[in-house]
């Protein structure tokens, strides 16, 4: 498949057919990931692989979007939190470009991928990896193959809503007030998170029973 086609037919895959991985194309996926570009090109990229059943399932139970528990493979994406730029976070968009090429790479290998960012607190996930302070989780990339007659469509979106020249002139954005329940949520969120894992558990199992 050549790149501009990967490109643009790639999308978000979260449900995979029970068919391992081989090591080999882990790894091909991994090479190309640490291919991209970092700051002051440091490459300090760590990638934890995840097989593991119980851990995936632990993940879930501590607050990780609920589709992890059922994927082939994950990759936890690492890189150290110390930064020249805090302002733009350079260590996060290091990483970010590895993350990208890791899911492009495998779209191109008929793998569907997905870049997952619901997660636990870094705390705990340093905890459960053990993971040095120094480094932070980023993101998880969750791998498998897909059934064949998942509907893939190339995508052409229209630049000009994306794009303007020398100063931010667009006539449809998102005003301020659309972030007022971004803002709640991010609360919520966050109060959660500072619980005891053990009642983030019950209240997990709570929310699950009433749907």
């Amino acid at each position: 498949m050549d790149l501009e086609k990967t490109i643009k037919t790639r999308i978000s895959i979260r449900n995979y057919l029970k068919k391992p991985i081989k090591k080999n194309i882990i790894n091909k996926l991994i090479q190309n990931g640490i291919n991209a570009p970092s700051a002051c090109n440091l490459k300090k990229w760590k990638f934890i692989i995840i097989d593991n059943k119980k851990m995936l399932k632990k993940l879930v139970r501590m607050g990780a979007q609920p589709t992890i528990q059922n994927i082939p493979i994950g990759i936890l994406v690492i890189y150290p939190n110390i930064t020249l730029s805090r302002g733009y976070r350079d260590d996060i968009q290091s990483a970010s470009a590895a993350i990208q090429n890791i899911i492009l790479s495998a779209h191109s290998l008929n793998l569907g991928a997905c870049w997952i960012c619901t997660l636990p607190p870094k705390k705990d996930l340093r905890n459960l990896f053990k993971i040095p302070k120094n480094y932070n989780p980023i993101a998880l990339i969750s791998l498998g193959y897909y059934k064949k007659n998942k509907k893939i469509i190339e995508k052409n979106k229209d630049i000009s809503n994306f794009i303007s020249y020398n100063t931010f002139k667009y006539k449809n954005y998102e005003k301020k007030r659309f972030y007022k329940n971004y803002k709640i949520k991010r609360i919520i969120r966050k109060i959660y998170y500072n619980l005891p894992l053990f009642f983030r558990i019950k209240i997990k199992k709570y929310i699950e029973n009433k749907k």
